[in-house]
């Protein structure tokens, strides 16, 4: 089952041990800390496999600062 962040004002909820997917509502998870809390969640889908329940998620991330190169070149000489 899929569920997907179907406009920009919506949000899917996530704390550390439980998540809300539009189709069922808050689900507890057993693992707590793997999702991301503090990210936005794109979407995602839940998958059974083994008899047991599984939900990966897709999160955005802000983008890192890149390093900035200086002008001048450190050589080494041996």
């Amino acid at each position: 089952m899929y569920f997907v962040k179907t406009d920009a004002k919506t949000i899917i909820p996530c704390e550390r041990h439980r998540i809300k997917i539009p189709t069922l509502g808050w689900v507890k998870l057993k693992e707590k800390g793997y999702l991301p809390t503090n990210k936005l969640i794109k979407s995602g889908m839940v998958s059974c496999r083994a008899g047991r329940y599984y939900v990966s998620v897709l999160a955005e991330e802000s983008e890192k600062n890149s390093t900035q190169l200086n002008d001048f070149g450190l050589g080494i000489y041996d």
